[in-house]
């Protein structure tokens, strides 16, 4: 099974999306389903705060950055 990396929430939200139906419809267990809730409530925790940071940056910085060079700023 091949994994795909989410580029932004938009992209995550459906994944999860497609795991609930997946689990809805028996396709994974309800163990599994337990622990990628754990996981995607870390992710969209993570996303959570890249945009607080992001507004905090906008609001305080005198020329726009973007998302990405914000998260660059913050590895």
């Amino acid at each position: 099974m091949k994994e795909e990396a989410y580029n932004d929430i938009v992209a995550a939200r459906k994944n999860i999306f497609k795991q609930i139906l997946k689990i809805e419809d028996g396709t994974y267990s309800l163990e599994k389903g337990i622990v990628l809730h754990k996981l995607n409530t870390d992710l969209m925790e993570g996303y959570r705060i890249q945009a607080k940071v992001f507004e905090i940056t906008a609001q305080t910085s005198h020329t726009p950055t973007s998302i990405t060079e914000t998260t660059k700023l913050l590895k």
